[in-house]
C-alpha cells in the first residue's frame, strides 16, 4: 500500500509541475522529443512512416511555438521588445522550412539530405538558444542580449614570456664580442 501511495503522490507531484510550464516550454520540449526520435530512427527506411509523423508533430508543436512569446523578453528593455520578438520569430520560421525540408528529404528516402537536414536543425537550435536563452554558471537563464558582459568570459592574464636558457644567452654574448672584435 505504501509503495502505492508513493508511486500515486510521486505522478501527481509531477502533473502538478508540468501545469507551470508554458505553452511555449511545452512546445519546445514536444519538439526536442521528437528531434531526438527522428535522429534515431532516421537511418531506418523501416521507421519511415514514424518518422514523417514525427515531422508533422514537430511541425506543429514549432508552430504553436512561434505564436507564443518568450518569457525572456520581460528582461529585454521595452524599446527593443518588438526586434527581439521579431528574431524569434524569423529563428522560429527558419525552423520551420528546415522541419519541412526534412519532411520532403525523408517522404523521397533521401538520408544524406534528410542528414545534413538534421545538422542544419542542430545548428540552428544552438544559434537560437545562444541568442534568445544563455545559461549563467548558476544554472539561470540569461538573455545574451540584454547583458553581454555576463556571456563574456574574462580575459586571460598574459603569460610572462619566459627567460632565455643561459646557453643561448651565452651564444649570443659570443657572437655579440666577436662582431666587436672584427
Amino acid at each position: 500500500m505504501k509503495i502505492l501511495s508513493f508511486f500515486l503522490l510521486s505522478i501527481l507531484s509531477i502533473t502538478t509541475l508540468r501545469a507551470d510550464d508554458s505553452p511555449l516550454e511545452e512546445s519546445m520540449e514536444t519538439i526536442g522529443k521528437s528531434f531526438k526520435t527522428i535522429q534515431k530512427q532516421l537511418p531506418d527506411p523501416a521507421q519511415k512512416d514514424s518518422t514523417l509523423a514525427l515531422i508533422a508533430r514537430m511541425k506543429k508543436a514549432t508552430s504553436t511555438a512561434r505564436a507564443e512569446t518568450p518569457k525572456s523578453i520581460n528582461k529585454i528593455p521595452a524599446k527593443d521588445r518588438p526586434e527581439f520578438l521579431t528574431d524569434y520569430q524569423s529563428s522560429i520560421d527558419e525552423l520551420l522550412g528546415f522541419i519541412s525540408d526534412l519532411d520532403k528529404a525523408v517522404q523521397a528516402n533521401d538520408l544524406p539530405t534528410a542528414n545534413k537536414v538534421v545538422t542544419h536543425i542542430l545548428e540552428s537550435k544552438r544559434e537560437g538558444h545562444s541568442t534568445f536563452i544563455k545559461k549563467n554558471s548558476k544554472g539561470a537563464r540569461n538573455e545574451s542580449k540584454e547583458n553581454p558582459e555576463k556571456s563574456e568570459k574574462p580575459e586571460k592574464p598574459e603569460k610572462p614570456e619566459k627567460p632565455e636558457k643561459p646557453e643561448k644567452a651565452e651564444k649570443a654574448s659570443k657572437s655579440s664580442r666577436q662582431e666587436k672584435e672584427d
